[in-house]
Parts: C-alpha cells; structure tokens; sequence
C-alpha cells in the first residue's frame, strides 16, 4: 500500500473515532457533503477525501507555505498594493 493512501486511511480513521456512531459510508458522505461535493460517492476522488480531512483535523495551514512573505492579510491593502500603490 503507498504511503498517500496509508495517511489517508489514518486520517479517515481519526475522524471516524470523533464520529463512531456514523457507518463508514455516512462518514464518507458527510466528509464529501462537507467539500461541496455533489452526487454519488462512486465519483468521489481520494483527494477529495485527503483534503477535507486534512482541513478538519487542522493540519492544513490557511495560508499558502511558498507565498508566505507575499502574504497581504487585509483586502484594502493587497488590492492597493496590485495597484502600485502605497496603502
């Protein structure tokens, strides 16, 4: 088994703990509701489920790591400065 789908069925595992009343398929369908996820679970892609999990146990940083000194927390600011501008 790759190490992806290793970290994936562990991060489906935490997650299942916090909601052990769930069957695996509901589990899998609420994770799916929760991205946006329209339709049938049969069209469900593994990074689908590796990112929303990975958004629900925190692990994901909300920002960008590569662009991290670009970063321009306020909207007023980062527009004036695609401008040109001093803000």
């Amino acid at each position: 088994m790759t190490e992806c789908k290793q970290e994936l069925l562990s991060l489906l595992l935490k997650a299942w703990e916090k909601e052990p009343e769930l069957e695996l398929m509901r589990l899998v369908e609420h994770i799916a509701a929760s991205a946006g996820h329209l339709g049938s679970t049969s069209n469900l892609k593994d990074e689908v489920l590796f990112y929303q999990l990975e958004q629900n146990s925190g692990g994901c940083s909300p920002r960008l790591g590569g662009v991290h000194n670009e970063y321009i927390p306020d909207f007023r600011s980062a527009l004036m400065k695609a401008r040109g501008c001093k803000a």
